[in-house]
């Protein structure tokens, strides 16, 4: 059997990108990624550990997720999406005859930054379903009365650091004697649209539109077409008043001659 070349196209070349964490984590640099484009390298995702930003190794179960959103160079930039712990971590700490209290609470920052926080509540014990209702509805006032305060970015540190798992150990120890309580999970679910529109899309999409779409289309497609197509086309193509008296000044004349030969 013959064979049969392949031709093959050129490969780009391939570099290396610096992935930097934002601002309120020094943008230090978390981990570096190949691209050959550096429109491919928006949406990418990253995982690394709290210890690498703190030096602290009780930190290390703690996994915060970036998303790079704009490029610059060699550098990428990236933005905070979230956080959540180890499972060996979690399994760690859950031991047996003790009551597990859960919460998923949506709040909105100072800076009208929206975040999902799943909070964890242990016990010494068991305790009632009743009692449990009113570790939620502590957890969940406190969680917004510092949201409320606070913007992003200390938010976020707050609930990194601890300060936000103390605040609510202290309101729900009133209710029970909680033995431990750690923010377990965190979600960015939406951030504020002026920011965005402001760095990006600013120059070139907001300057546009008065300039072409007001200005030029009216006055040609609705004041224009109308009265040229419509009105004076039509009349002269269509004779309804010619047609009938042909016919009928023909046929009269031939009836007449019949008569007069039967005459």
């Amino acid at each position: 059997m013959p064979t049969r070349k392949i031709k093959k196209g050129k490969k780009k070349d391939k570099q290396w990108y610096n992935m930097l964490a934002p601002q309120m984590f020094g943008k230090t640099k978390v981990a570096e990624t190949l691209a050959d484009d550096p429109n491919k390298m928006i949406g990418r995702k990253v995982e690394t550990s709290f210890q690498t930003f703190t030096d602290d190794f009780s930190k290390a179960h703690i996994k915060l997720h970036f998303k790079v959103s704009s490029v610059k160079g060699l550098d990428a930039q990236t933005v905070f999406t979230g956080h959540s712990m180890t499972s060996d971590y979690m399994r760690r700490i859950i031991r047996r005859k003790q009551s597990k209290v859960e919460g998923i609470y949506d709040v909105k920052t100072k800076d009208d930054v929206r975040l999902r926080v799943k909070p964890i509540v242990l016990t010494g014990r068991r305790i009632k379903g009743s009692q449990k209702r009113l570790i939620r509805a502590c957890m969940n006032q406190v969680i917004l009365e510092e949201a409320r305060k606070n913007k992003f970015d200390k938010f976020v540190k707050g609930m990194l650091d601890g300060n936000l798992g103390r605040e609510m150990y202290s309101a729900c120890k009133k209710i029970f004697p909680v033995k431990r309580i750690e923010l377990c999970k965190s979600m960015v679910m939406s951030t504020p649209v002026v920011a965005i529109e402001e760095e990006q899309p600013g120059e070139t999409i907001e300057e546009q539109p008065p300039e072409t779409i007001e200005e030029e289309q009216p006055p040609e497609t609705i004041e224009e077409q109308p009265p040229e197509t419509i009105e004076e086309e039509q009349p002269p193509e269509t004779i309804e008043e010619e047609q009938p008296p042909e016919t009928i000044e023909e046929e009269q004349p031939k009836k007449e001659k019949k008569s007069k030969k039967k005459k």
